[in-house]
């Protein structure tokens, strides 16, 4: 904290916070506010602290903390007056998917509305930092502080996030070029593999709540001839494929767990869930 205090300058602030993430992920995070600011970057420190543990000196890690402060500082493109007032920040709202039951403490505490197993929350877009979008989560204090109910914040997120990150679909051989099964491995140039599809947003963050924008699934679908499975690969990103695949709801069930359970961390978890789209009701289910 002391070391941090020059940072803030005269007037300013330094403080530790708890914060609570993704799928019940918990972090302390450091704030450095200048005199007069009312946003700053959260610099979490469980990673600094294992720096500690495993050897490396107090002033090496500051330094590289100090470092990452002044990176991202001034790129909060939000006018801090405009986080007062619904009117000042609602151009900026967007949403975003994450698993209802892994988060029932954070969702405690912020507007959502559930969609099947999934929660949407909503968050504000402060601005573009060095791995991708400063973001603010919305809290119930907020709207409080807005005088706004939770159905216009939804709208406004609904309205926004299409246009803010707006979709990006592309087939699954322009990633990898092979795809390991129960049954073996297949190279994406099997006829089977052509219609495999990533559905993500153009910053391929928070990606996968581009299955809820208005008419999306439904001109794959058309595109695909068919109804489609849905696999949660991430918060990040969903795979779709059409349901004449040679894979059965339960692989893809099995597929899904052991990519969550392997290959994704923790708070990047979106559902253990395959999700189905039925083409002519246009209906999203699981």
């Amino acid at each position: 904290m002391k070391k941090a205090e020059p940072v803030a300058g005269e007037g300013g602030t330094v403080d530790i916070t708890h914060v609570i993430k993704n799928n019940g992920c918990e972090y302390d995070g450091l704030i450095i506010l200048n005199k007069g600011s009312v946003i700053s970057p959260t610099i979490y420190l469980n990673d600094y602290y294992e720096q500690y543990v495993n050897g490396k000196s107090i002033d090496s890690i500051f330094a590289g903390i100090k470092e990452l402060y002044y990176l991202n500082k001034d790129r909060l493109s939000v006018d801090t007056q405009s986080l007062m007032s619904f009117e000042g920040i609602k151009d900026k709202i967007v949403y975003k998917l994450i698993n209802y039951n892994a988060n029932r403490k954070l969702l405690s505490l912020v507007p959502h509305k559930k969609i099947l197993d999934l929660a949407m929350v909503y968050y504000c877009i402060l601005g573009e930092i060095e791995d991708g979008n400063a973001t603010a989560l919305i809290y119930n204090s907020n709207i409080k502080n807005w005088h706004i109910k939770e159905d216009e914040l939804y709208r406004t997120a609904v309205s926004n996030t299409p246009k803010l990150l707006p979709v990006k679909i592309y087939e699954m051989s322009e990633l990898i070029k092979y795809v390991d099964t129960a049954e073996g491995r297949y190279s994406l140039d099997d006829p089977w593999c052509s219609n495999l599809y990533v559905l993500t947003n153009k910053s391929r963050i928070n990606g996968a709540a581009g299955i809820m924008y208005e008419g999306v699934l439904k001109k794959l679908a058309d595109k695909l001839e068919s109804d489609m499975y849905i696999l949660p690969s991430s918060i990040h990103e969903v795979i779709i494929l059409p349901k004449s695949t040679m894979f059965n709801k339960e692989e893809l069930m099995a597929m899904v767990r052991d990519v969550n359970t392997e290959g994704v961390s923790k708070d990047e978890v979106l559902s253990y869930t395959v999700y189905e789209y039925d083409r002519n009701t246009e209906e999203l289910y699981s």
